[in-house]
């Protein structure tokens, strides 16, 4: 979907890629390298590596795309600049899922059709999600079945006015939990259009997947030429528009 031909990484002709690059819960893009850490859940007696996780995976990827895209928003000291990266990893794992037919079918069947409610292609890293939730204390806000769920939606507040702690299921001013509003916002936008879709007689199916790739295109042509400002978020999506 991008405009033109990638033929290496932003600041790199090879991306190192660890799979297992120590403990803690972690996974990150350095511009050099995507690292991936594993980390002990005592409550199932397992193991939990992030590498296996094919939504960490995309994300940390989507942060080197983005990268590749606007290397220019990698050193931009801005509150929204920070949350759109994580935004935008959490958005190319979301259509990744959307590439898969099975995913797609098995969430209509757990939704009855509904994709607003939480589903197989709004979860985001369910394994390490529940291995999170199990270590953290009950009143910390962690989703029990996923790290993180495009189906819930957050209403947008100017950042610099938000705490910067908080619960993991309330909005603060830390870029992972900020970047929940634009994600959230970009799967919503799918869904519109894929409605949209099925009124106009096309199958559920093909209706979602043509949604997928008008959304991919508009956030890519959008991310492309957007001016860089404080309040990134509206700038994007003023594109997105036009």
């Amino acid at each position: 979907k991008t405009p033109r031909q990638i033929n290496r990484w932003a600041t790199t002709n090879t991306l190192v890629v660890i799979t297992r690059a120590g403990k803690g819960i972690n996974a990150f893009y350095d511009r050099g390298s995507l690292k991936f850490f594993f980390f002990e859940d005592s409550t199932v007696s397992k193991t939990i590596f992030a590498c296996d996780s094919r939504s960490v995976v995309c994300h940390d990827f989507g942060h080197a795309l983005l990268d590749i895209i606007r290397p220019d928003l990698w050193s931009i000291q801005a509150s929204e600049v920070w949350a759109f990266h994580e935004a935008f990893g959490d958005i190319v794992s979301i259509i990744e899922n959307l590439q898969h037919k099975e995913l797609i079918q098995f969430a209509l069947e757990e939704t009855n059709g509904d994709l607003f409610k939480s589903n197989i292609l709004s979860r985001l890293a369910a394994e390490m999600g529940i291995g999170v939730f199990n270590l953290s204390e009950k009143n910390e806000g962690f989703l029990p079945n996923c790290l993180r769920d495009s189906s819930i939606f957050y209403e947008y507040k100017i950042p610099e006015k938000l705490p910067t702690k908080g619960k993991d299921n309330e909005i603060i001013n830390e870029c992972h939990s900020f970047g929940r509003i634009f994600s959230s916002a970009f799967y919503e936008m799918v869904l519109s259009i894929y409605q949209a879709n099925k009124k106009n007689g096309m199958s559920d199916l093909e209706a979602l997947e043509k949604s997928r790739d008008i959304c991919t295109s508009y956030l890519i042509e959008a991310v492309m030429s957007v001016p860089v400002t404080v309040r990134f978020f509206s700038a994007v999506v003023k594109m997105i528009l036009q």
